[in-house]
């Protein structure tokens, strides 16, 4: 005997058959231009326009700083994702 598959009203607000928002992936701008990293912002890795701005308008505030940018986790780890120097630009951030 099978069992009849019985679908649920969707939730209010929520159209039927839409697909779940992804859940966001808070990350943070950091700058070092005097020996400690500082916040910038805090931004959503999932949000490609807003990685976008940052990695195209960061570089400009850490040339006039003379410093190093950095994306970490937001999430009390701060796990470095990505790092921004003059000499590389950005680039994936590898264990040494």
């Amino acid at each position: 005997m099978t069992a009849a598959v019985t679908s649920k009203p969707a939730p209010a607000g929520v159209e039927a058959g839409a697909k779940a928002k992804p859940a966001p992936r808070p990350v943070l701008l950091q700058i070092n231009t005097s020996g400690a990293w500082r916040n910038v912002v805090q931004f959503d890795a999932g949000d490609a326009d807003a990685c976008g701005v940052i990695e195209y308008h960061a570089p400009g505030v850490a040339v006039v700083g003379r410093g190093k940018l950095r994306v970490v986790t937001n999430d009390g780890l701060q796990q470095p994702l990505r790092h921004w120097d003059i000499e590389h630009g950005w680039r994936d951030w590898e264990r040494a």
